[in-house]
């Protein structure tokens, strides 16, 4: 009787040791596959850890839509998963009263009609509208902002901004993660855009309507708030307009060229020999900034090397990438220059270098990001002396 306990005893100790072996093996292999899965390697400890792991999501997850749903941080990596958009929403309102007045601006290429007591504060650098209550200034405005970027380039972006430190400007544009409650495909203007939602961090969803056109991304926003339905009136009774036909455009000779130039817009010309330029000629509409002008600057190819004044391109970042292109402008072999930096979000300086009887051209576009200096840019026609 004693053996047989023994052998009890016996059997017992290798089976709970035989499970306890399983158990270890299993741990070992389910940690092994929970890093191989989810643990990535850490993320630079040097810089904002959300924002890092927001563009980690958006650089490698494949998402149709471009747009990051959620993320999560295990152990300083990040999980990411896609965002699914629905399928073309119409923007349905009620019929926007007949006492609204318009407002049109010709060189934003659009029209709305807003309230009769709202006002509009229009920014002269061709960026934004406000629109808000006159009679009460504490209600959240609208905002209309137009870029010169693609729309997966400005979304992106604009997710990213979310998570900036707030400001007494900006702070029902804080949130805590920067990511899109929602994201639809909608129609505006009879042209397909996105609308997407942001919780902010003072209890407001932010809503954005995304739309390109004509060259140019259009972004129309309000705070999801007792100004919301009046909004959407807005949006409704918003039209995109055409750009100008470039026979519409004026024409500018010099005694070298000539070419075309938007019309509204002033040509001015200087031969003080500033910036080491012979002459310079600048083309802008009257309320542009002076860093929005083009130009097209005359250097002595003899003196003045081509190299030397890209050099000087974006020379303000130390991290300017620099892309050159062969391209032809009136019949002639020119030189197509793209400056752009990562510490300015969307910044993009180009010119355009030819040479012609020991004169070297350089055709500018003053960093200023607008859709027709391409235009204006292939209008450059040489003049036979």
């Amino acid at each position: 009787m004693k053996g047989q306990t023994n052998y009890i005893h016996i059997f017992l100790a290798v089976s709970i040791a035989f499970i306890m072996v399983a158990i270890v093996t299993g741990l070992a292999f389910g940690v092994l596959w929970y890093f191989n899965n989810y643990v990535e390697e850490n993320l630079d400890p040097s810089k904002n850890i959300i924002t890092e792991c927001i563009g980690k999501c958006q650089e490698e997850a494949v998402c149709e839509t471009g747009t990051v749903s959620s993320y999560k941080l295990i152990n300083g990596a990040c999980s990411c998963e896609c965002a699914k958009v629905k399928a073309n929403a119409n923007i349905n309102s009620s019929t926007v009263p007949d006492n609204w007045q318009e407002y049109t601006d010709e060189n934003k290429r659009f029209t709305f009609l807003y309230p009769s007591n709202f006002s509009i504060h229009d920014d002269s650098n061709d960026e934004d509208i406000w629109i808000g209550s006159s009679e009460n200034s504490s209600l959240p405005l609208i905002n209309i902002r137009i870029s010169e970027q693609t729309v997966a380039t400005y979304v992106n972006n604009l997710q990213i901004s979310y998570i900036d430190p707030p400001s007494s400007t900006n702070v029902d544009y804080q949130l805590s993660d920067g990511i899109p409650i929602s994201d639809e495909e909608i129609t505006i203007s009879q042209q397909k855009g996105r609308k997407l939602v942001f919780s902010t961090a003072i209890g407001l969803n932010r809503v954005h309507y995304v739309v390109e056109f004509d060259g140019r991304i259009y972004d129309l926003n309000a705070s999801d708030d007792t100004n919301y339905p009046i909004f959407e009136d807005i949006i409704v009774a918003f039209k995109l307009v055409s750009k100008s036909d470039e026979n519409d455009w004026q024409s500018y000779t010099h005694t070298n060229f000539a070419l075309q130039y938007p019309s509204g817009w002033e040509a001015r010309a200087d031969i003080s020999g500033s910036d080491l330029a012979l002459e310079t000629i600048t083309f802008s509409a009257p309320e542009i900034i002076s860093d929005s002008l083009w130009s097209v600057l005359l250097y002595s190819a003899n003196s003045t090397g081509e190299d030397a004044l890209i050099a000087k391109m974006g020379d303000q970042f130390s991290d300017r990438k620099e892309i050159r292109e062969r391209i032809t402008v009136g019949g002639k072999q020119a030189t197509k220059v793209t400056v752009t930096t990562e510490t300015i979000i969307g910044w993009q300086h180009i010119q355009i270098f030819l040479e012609d009887s020991d004169t070297l051209y350089a055709i500018n576009d003053g960093a200023g990001r607008n859709a027709e200096f391409e235009t204006f840019y292939n209008s450059f026609q040489l003049i036979n002396n």
